[in-house]
Parts: structure tokens; C-alpha cells; sequence
């Protein structure tokens, strides 16, 4: 978030795969900077943000639903759509959940995800880590989660990019796709959850 603000950006959002682990420190840390707040988690692909608390709520729902497997993703996401922003590139997943979601963006993180079928496109390639000193580290962490040594795991996965990389291709598709960048702007504008209050 500081590296973020130092920058110039106005927003910033937090998507931790398949749980809220991060939301707290990033909340305040936004709150410092003066940065806006985008809250959301990755499920299997799937980048969902919430709107609002209504979302939150549905968003905290949806997890526990799904780590405990109470039905497919595509079933639990639509009953549970509701101030929610559900983004993917995943062709098969998108065909599932047009019409059954309120908020369905396609996500473009490279060229070949500009598509024109009636699913609005949001240009936003996943930002991996800041600079390419930090990729050991995150090469680290994610040996640690699939419990396998350094080693066995790539250097970098095959998806994400450093900030700059990021700004890079951001731009790029930006330019390829007006609208994709219009409702990124669009998304963040809408999401207003500042802090989260446990009632």
C-alpha cells in the first residue's frame, strides 16, 4: 500500500486466495495512506469484490460455504452474488454464471482475453509482487503452501507480474480495451467499505 500511494494510485485492492487473512492490516494500512480500500478474496480463479458490508456479508458466506464444500462454485457464487463483483477469465466458468450474476466481468489479463460476447470486460492482470527481488520470497511461500521444497516450484508462476510489469501490460490492454479500463474505474468507484465493523 505505501509503494501504491507513493505512486499516485488512488486504489488498491486486497484478494487473498480462498480467505480474508490480510483484510484487517490492509484496511488500516489503506487507511494510513490515504489509499481506497478494494475488498475481496480468489476463489479457484474467480476475483470477487464487494460492493459494500451487504457484500462483505456475502462475500464471508460464500467462503465458508465453499471451503466446506456445500456445492459446486458457480451454484454457491450465484446465491450468493448479491453487492458482490464477480470477475474471471475462465470461458467455462463465465458461460455458467452469465445470467445467474448480477455484477459479471470478463477479466483481461492479456490480449487473448479481449472477447466480445456480451460479458463486460475489465482489464486487471494480477499484480504479484512488487519487484523482482521479491520473487524469491514469494516463490518461498508458495512452496511452503503446496508443502514442497523451493525447488520443486517455478521461479514464478505462470501468471502475474511485478508493479512495473503490471503498468506495463495495464496500459497495453488499456489501449486494446477502452471499456475494460472505463469499468475498472467504474468497479472501484463502487466499492465502499472503509472498515469493518463486527456490530
Amino acid at each position: 500500500v505505501t509503494a501504491l500511494a507513493a505512486k499516485g494510485y488512488g486504489a488498491a485492492g486486497i484478494a487473498d486466495r480462498g480467505n480474508l487473512y490480510g483484510l484487517h492490516g490492509f484496511l488500516s494500512a489503506c487507511r494510513e495512506r490515504g489509499v481506497k480500500p478494494l475488498v475481496g478474496a480468489e476463489l479457484d480463479g474467480l476475483l470477487l469484490l464487494a460492493r459494500d458490508m451487504s457484500g462483505f456479508s456475502n462475500l464471508s458466506s460464500l467462503i465458508t460455504a465453499y471451503r466446506l464444500g456445500e456445492g459446486d462454485l458457480a451454484t454457491l457464487v450465484a446465491a450468493h452474488a448479491e453487492g458482490l463483483h464477480v470477475i474471471t477469465n475462465h470461458g467455462p466458468t463465465l458461460a455458467e454464471l452469465k445470467g445467474r450474476v448480477p455484477s459479471l466481468y470478463r477479466r483481461v489479463c492479456t490480449s487473448r482475453d479481449i472477447v466480445r460476447d456480451g460479458i463486460a470486460p475489465v482489464v486487471a492482470p494480477p499484480l504479484l509482487c512488487l519487484a523482482p527481488d521479491d520473487l524469491p520470497v514469494q516463490r518461498l511461500l508458495r512452496a511452503i503452501a503446496a508443502k514442497r521444497t523451493v525447488a520443486e516450484v517455478p521461479k514464478r508462476p505462470t501468471e502475474g507480474f511485478t508493479l512495473a510489469e503490471y503498468e506495463e501490460q495495464t496500459a497495453r490492454l488499456d489501449a486494446l480495451c477502452p471499456e475494460g479500463a472505463t469499468n475498472r474505474a467504474a468497479i472501484a468507484a463502487s466499492c465502499s467499505i472503509e472498515k469493518i465493523d463486527h456490530g
